[in-house]
């Protein structure tokens, strides 16, 4: 049986809403062959962050 492994990204971000679609695609380019997961963790941006 294959284990199949999962990496998991956990970025903090607080006022990124500029920001959070770049990094986002940059790193689904970087880990194209990874079975992988973001977490954006809010920390009480007042801009659209999340």
């Amino acid at each position: 049986m294959e284990v199949l492994m999962k990496l998991s990204i956990i970025i903090p971000a607080c006022n990124e809403e500029e920001n959070i679609d770049t990094i986002y695609n940059n790193i689904k380019s970087i880990f194209t062959d990874i079975n992988f997961e973001v977490l954006f963790i809010d920390d009480g941006s007042v801009d659209k962050t999340l």
